[in-house]
């Protein structure tokens, strides 16, 4: 099984399943020294329930569009059909937010169905 690390970890899930097994006796900064890590990092994976990376992704998309938004911009592109590039303008203007290209994309595809041009 291929395991697809981060380039700069210094522990593999084999290293962390060791670190968790060791008894509590031992401190973290006695860990810290036998693996090569730091006594953070050691607390860590003692604390973890998996030895699993967790996901970098942010949780929550800051910028999104509510869904009375997404319906206003929607009516606001039917009826001025207005590229994606000009209806991102007129969102930010409206709604006086600054939500990226992505939910604006999202919100349009969603509606439409098709791929849209960005001017």
């Amino acid at each position: 099984m291929s395991v697809n690390l981060h380039p700069l970890a210094r522990t593999t899930p084999r290293t962390r399943a060791e670190i968790k097994r060791e008894t509590p006796s031992l401190s973290h900064q006695a860990l810290a020294r036998r693996y090569g890590v730091t006594a953070p990092t050691v607390r860590t994976w003692r604390e973890r329930d998996s030895t699993a990376d967790r996901s970098h992704r942010p949780h929550t998309l800051h910028g999104t569009l509510t869904p009375a938004q997404e319906m206003v911009a929607m009516e606001i592109r039917r009826t001025l059909w207005l590229p994606l590039g000009d209806l991102l303008v007129v969102v930010r203007e409206f709604f006086s937010i600054q939500p990226c290209c992505g939910p604006v994309w999202t919100v349009v595809y969603a509606a439409t169905g098709y791929r849209i041009c960005v001017t």
